[in-house]
C-alpha cells in the first residue's frame, strides 16, 4: 500500500523517502514514483509466483519475479529499467521501508548544505561564482 500511495497521490512520494523528499527536483520525484511502480509489480509478482514451479521444473526466484515486471512494465510503453535494477532498488528499500535520498546530506540530516571550505577563504568568490553563473545561464 505504501508504494502504490507513493505513484497514486501527489505527495504519496515523501512517505518513501528518507527526510520526506525534501529538496528533491521534479526529476528525482519521477525517478522515486517509477521505483515505487516497478518495486509494486515485483512485490505483487513474487505473492503470487515466488517459489512456485516452473515448467522446466525449477523454482521461481525473486530475478524471474522482477523480471517479469520488467515485461509487464514494456508492454504499458515503460522501458529503461532492468530486473537488476529493481533488485537493487529493493535492497535500499528494504533496509528502512524508505529510499535513500539522492542528496547525502539530506539523506544524513546535515542541513543546510556546508559551504566548499574555499569559500571560507575567498568569500568573495561565492559572489562572484553566483553573478557569473546567473549572467551565463542561457
Amino acid at each position: 500500500e505504501l508504494l502504490e500511495n507513493a505513484f497514486d497521490h501527489y505527495n504519496g512520494y515523501r512517505e518513501v523517502v528518507t527526510g520526506e523528499g525534501e529538496g528533491l527536483s521534479d526529476f528525482q520525484v519521477h525517478r522515486f514514483r517509477q521505483k515505487c511502480f516497478y518495486l509494486r509489480n515485483a512485490y505483487a509478482i513474487a505473492l503470487e509466483k515466488l517459489g512456485a514451479v516452473k515448467p522446466d521444473g525449477t523454482k521461481t526466484k525473486w530475478i524471474d519475479c522482477c523480471r517479469l515486471a520488467v515485461e509487464r512494465a514494456k508492454m504499458m510503453g515503460y522501458r529503461g529499467v532492468a530486473a537488476d535494477t529493481i533488485m537493487e532498488w529493493n535492497r535500499h528499500f528494504r533496509r528502512d521501508g524508505k529510499f535513500p535520498h539522492p542528496d547525502l546530506y539530506f539523506a544524513n540530516g546535515i542541513r543546510p548544505k556546508p559551504k566548499p571550505a574555499l569559500f571560507e577563504f575567498f568569500p568573495q568568490a561565492a559572489i562572484d561564482i553566483t553573478d557569473f553563473i546567473i549572467k551565463h545561464q542561457d
